[in-house]
């Protein structure tokens, strides 16, 4: 038999099988089936409630906050036997990393309470040549604040925009307090200031949250009834 009466053979074959059915899916020819495939839609099932839970803005206020702190010389490393040429005076530059903030923010009642820390790296210089080592210092500048936010209540939700550094203010000259071996004796060496005053004035932008539940009609009700009934003061430890 002739290799093209085989091929002709094979070619009438094979147009029976496509006649039949030819499956695009898996390629197969044998397939009886024609089959159609679609993508399924997600369903939704139906929900048990038709209310909806809504973020309720209470308040939202510009406000400043003012991180102090009176650091000694000491904290440099210069006491009172500190051998320091007389008419010595020092300067102390602040540089504060608005970046490592700490700080714990919570809702009182009528208030929003905010306290922290911002690290600043101190750096002492003096204006005469006192072959003294004084090394730079980082160290957290505390502050604290409480806003005025009526309606507030425990429980409710605080956000606060990033800190924005206003203003740095050393004050040389403040005193401290006096620890025998640890402070400067300003007195004995002609120095003119016992410690720096430090003010960091901070900006941002507070706003009180609280969830309410909205029904189809638009009534609304706290997710919380009680939040505001508490009358024992709350205490709150941070870390």
């Amino acid at each position: 038999m002739s290799s093209s009466h085989n091929d002709k053979k094979q070619h009438e074959s094979l147009k029976g099988l496509k006649q039949r059915g030819y499956c695009k899916t898996c390629g197969s020819y044998n397939s009886t089936c024609k089959c159609q495939f679609k993508v399924l839609e997600p369903q939704m099932k139906p929900l048990t409630s038709d209310c909806t839970i809504i973020d309720s803005i209470i308040c939202s206020k510009e406000v400043q906050k003012v991180a102090e702190l009176t650091v000694p010389l000491s904290l440099f490393g210069i006491f009172q036997s500190t051998p320091v040429p007389v008419g010595t005076r020092f300067s102390l530059s602040v540089n504060p990393n608005v970046a490592e903030i700490t700080h714990n923010v919570v809702a009182i009642k009528d208030k929003v309470v905010n306290i922290g820390t911002i690290p600043a790296n101190l750096g002492l210089t003096a204006n005469t040549d006192a072959s003294i080592p004084i090394p730079n210092v980082t160290f957290p500048i505390p502050f604290q604040e409480h806003t005025d936010c009526p309606g507030a209540c425990p429980g409710d939700l605080v956000q606060e925009s990033p800190f924005v550094i206003e203003g740095v203010f050393v004050q040389s000259g403040a005193p401290v307090p006096f620890i025998a071996g640890d402070v400067l004796d300003n007195v004995a060496i002609s120095l003119d200031t016992s410690g720096f005053l430090i003010k960091i004035i901070l900006r941002t932008t507070i706003t009180v949250i609280r969830p309410i539940i909205v029904d189809k009609n638009g009534n609304i009700c706290d997710v919380n009834p009680n939040r505001c009934n508490n009358e024992t003061p709350p205490t709150f430890n941070f870390d």
